[in-house]
């Protein structure tokens, strides 16, 4: 499966998240990229038992839910239904559960993929 974008710029390489617990965690902050666009989200679940969870995108002010989903025991899913354009001090966030690892995938502006 392929998706195609109108989002000019680098690809950023996705650093995993690991949850801590069942409370929300970052999973990308643009304050020091603003101008980015989280395309897709990967779920990898290492327990034994399914886990549901929920992205969500903070606009600086109040949490927007994105998506919801249960990730099956030991496996993963991807969310990439649409990209999310983030401005400073916006984010993106994941509230799961312990043993669930996320890694956004992010495509920098153009003009700091070209001074990156």
């Amino acid at each position: 499966m392929s998706t195609v974008i109108g989002v000019q710029g680098g690809l950023q390489n996705p650093k995993p998240v690991t949850l801590a617990g069942a409370g929300r965690t970052s999973i990308f902050d643009a304050q020091s990229s603003p101008g980015s666009s989280v395309i897709a989200m990967n779920y990898c679940n290492n327990t034994a038992g399914a886990i549901t969870v929920l992205l969500e995108f903070y606009d600086g002010s109040a949490y927007w839910p994105m998506d919801k989903r249960s990730v099956a025991a030991n496996s993963r899913d991807i969310w990439q239904d649409s990209p999310i354009r983030l401005r400073a001090n916006q984010s993106v966030h994941v509230t799961g559960n312990t043993g669930v690892t996320c890694y956004a995938v992010v495509v920098l502006d153009s003009a700091r993929s070209q001074s990156a």
